[in-house]
């Protein structure tokens, strides 16, 4: 019996029950390929898997990871390449290995399950499932001995019919589709009191004495710092722009941010931000990247705009693949050796630097002859006491002798899968850095990304999840959609190029096709066509990503403004009704949320600027929009026969460059000078 082909396999067909092997060593998934010599006869997540498990009565182990995950490598090596681990598994269960990135609808569905069992989430997800996927257990890392006894116990137990009845119990499934609800809440949303009652969880969760959130460890949390920003813009004497650039401050000079080539490690690993987990993940550096411009708009803070630069040039030089787009991660180091490519000997620098530029390390970044790291050795940081001297002649000169070192040793494996929806979020972080920085090279490479992505990213008629070795596959979720249409929406604002408006336009029309929900508003996560799905997801909160909704309905919002489109401002209206319960009640929990909110109820304006014969202050009038923080706004620029609804219409008076500003389609008189601009919009 043969089954159809595996989506995201080198064209191999799987047959079923016959076959005793592992069968993940044609997928084009870098993780999934890690895994193709265990001894274990994986699958891939497929139709086959489920129907042997089916035909053969036997539960499912279920495995999500990702190729950068330390833990997930600490599981294989512990377990998964254990031939004792392995017999049990292929005599008694179906085992199915899942790449989270490549599975996002599956990787939130599971983690949910996880947090059901549980109460907390995490990576490895360790799941087991009866054959038609309803999960009876869940755990994160499972260590071999625990693990050997879980497996056991349930091989035997699953003998019992009565067993078996009790695990096909649908309640869990309940439980998971009740986690897709939201809270019920007014019909009308009281603003002021979100803003307050944001502030004050912002407030209660924050660390006061070492910055940033977390008892243990902590995460950047790039989106809600933003959100932070928007509500400060609303509250001057809120107090969150010094929680925000204390946050910032701290990150920059600690072990989170790597002063030698630049970008930032995934999270610390204790409270003070002294030791990072090493992995670098694109995500995470795209939304720090956004973070740090937004603050230099605010604050015009040297720090932040070095940063921003750093970190984006670092992706460039090692996450981008010239002409093409963005790999997913860096990983932290082999098991047993994290870090050890970041780290530095204090007699092995004493011996390759001068005497100057050793004693500068020793005055500015914390070396000592006893280290902060493991066996002696030191991860390089300012800490909370640093100063600025990134654009120092020194500092230059001895971090281009560190790189030197650096470029002896092996550097960590690079995750080569170039998701969708992180080259769409790649997309308008390099349009904005344009903008902000004014660097040209941004704005190229902006251009090349999105060309790329227009001719490599469809199969059918419609957008694929990811590109890996120059093959495109895998069915797209609504953030690959919502991040790509908001990466053209902020490329058509750097460059005026009407094309990328019209891409992004038909991208919605297929977004709400394929993910719309006609009956409750919003989209589901999935397109619905995997049978093995149990449950449809559809999320508000922001998890290890941003939530596509949130992106979508800001996205909805600047259409509207642009297009004259009432219909779609409605739409979201309505959208945020629903989150009015969960907005009124836990604003900290759904803080990208937010950002939909505020465009909606506090001032936001459309700049819809015509050029004329004469530029006039047209240069000057594009810096001043472009660099001050005002993020409800959208921008619009063509001459008086533009075809876009919001500068239609408008002409250049006296034939000069000229600029209406507009709130929700109601216009003032038109400006010609930055000052007079400024002071429409009250900058």
């Amino acid at each position: 019996m043969m089954m159809g082909t595996v989506i995201g396999y080198k064209g191999s067909v799987y047959g079923s029950v016959a076959m005793t092997i592992n069968r993940l060593g044609d997928s084009y998934s870098p993780y999934l390929a890690q895994h193709a010599e265990n001894p274990i006869h994986w699958y891939p997540w497929s139709e086959s898997a489920f129907e042997d498990a089916k035909s053969q009565n036997k539960p499912i182990f279920l495995s999500i990871g990702y190729s950068t995950c330390y833990w997930c490598h600490f599981m294989e090596k512990d377990s998964f390449e254990m031939q004792d681990v392995a017999d049990i598994l292929n005599r008694h269960f179906i085992s199915i290995k899942v790449d989270r990135e490549e599975h996002p609808d599956v990787d939130q569905l599971y983690m949910n399950a996880l947090i059901a069992f549980r109460g907390r989430g995490g990576w490895p997800i360790s799941v087991i499932l009866t054959p038609e996927g309803v999960p009876f257990f869940a755990e994160s890392t499972i260590f071999h001995d625990p693990f050997i006894k879980i497996l056991t116990n349930v091989a035997s137990r699953w003998q019992d019919p009565e067993f078996q009845k009790q695990a096909r119990d649908s309640s869990i499934l309940s439980a998971l589709d009740q986690m897709n609800q939201l809270p019920v809440g007014p019909d009308d949303i009281d603003f002021e009191r979100v803003l307050s009652t944001f502030i004050d969880q912002v407030s209660h969760a924050f660390d006061d004495q070492d910055q940033g959130f977390g008892s243990q460890t902590k995460f950047p949390m790039p989106h809600l710092f933003r959100s932070m920003l928007m509500v400060h813009q609303q509250r001057p004497d809120s107090g969150l722009l010094e929680k925000v650039t204390g946050t910032l401050d701290r990150m920059a000079t600690s072990g989170l941010f790597d002063m030698v080539e630049g970008g930032f490690h995934r999270y610390s690993v204790d409270p003070a931000w002294k030791i990072p987990h090493f992995e670098k993940m694109l995500y995470d550096n795209l939304g720090l990247v956004w973070l740090y411009l937004e603050a230099y708009q605010v604050t015009e803070s040297p720090l932040y705009s070095y940063v921003s630069r750093a970190t984006l040039d670092f992706l460039l030089s090692t996450f981008y693949r010239s002409g093409q787009g963005f790999y997913t991660a860096l990983d932290a180091g082999e098991v047993d050796r994290e870090g050890e490519y970041y780290v530095f000997d204090h007699e092995d620098l004493k011996q390759r630097l001068s005497s100057e530029e050793f004693a500068y390390l020793e005055t500015h970044f914390n070396l000592s002859a006893d280290g902060n790291f493991e066996h002696g050795a030191t991860l390089l940081q300012q800490g909370p006491e640093g100063t600025f001297c990134y654009d120092s002649a020194m500092f230059k000169q001895v971090q281009a002798q560190l790189q030197a070192i650096r470029s002896t040793r092996t550097r960590p494996h690079m995750d080569t899968k170039q998701l969708l929806s992180w080259n769409g979020l790649s997309l308008g972080v390099l349009a904005k850095a344009f903008e902000v920085l004014g660097d040209e090279r941004y704005l190229i490479h902006a251009q090349s990304l999105a060309q790329y992505l227009l001719d490599h990213a469809y199969q059918e008629g419609r957008l694929v999840h990811e590109i890996v070795d120059g093959h495109a596959f895998g069915r797209a979720i609504l953030d690959d959609y919502a991040f790509l249409i908001h990466g053209l929406l902020r490329l058509y604002e750097a460059d005026f190029n009407p094309s990328w408006l019209d891409w992004a336009l038909q991208l919605q029309v297929q977004q709400d096709q394929l993910f719309g929900d006609d009956g409750s508003g919003g989209y589901f996560l999935s397109d619905g066509q995997d049978p093995n799905l149990l449950i449809r997801q559809k999320s508000y909160v922001e998890g290890a990503v941003l939530s596509g909704n949130a992106v979508a309905m800001l996205n909805q919002l600047h259409f509207s403004s642009l297009m004259l489109d009432s219909d779609r401002w409605d739409q979201v209206t309505g959208q945020l009704k629903g989150l009015s319960g969960a907005l009124s009640q836990h604003p900290y929990q759904y803080a990208d949320s937010l950002w939909a909110l505020v465009y909606q109820k506090a001032p936001s304006y459309e700049v819809a600027m015509i050029t004329g014969v004469q530029e006039g202050d047209q240069c000057s009038i594009l810096k001043a929009l472009r660099q001050t923080y005002f993020p409800n706004k959208v921008l619009s620029l063509g001459n008086e026969s533009s075809q876009i609804p919001l500068l239609v219409g408008k002409v250049p008076i006296e034939d000069q460059f000229s600029v209406y500003v507009c709130e929700r389609g109601t216009c003032y008189s038109p400006v010609r000078d930055v000052q007079s601009l400024t002071d429409t919009l009250g900058l």
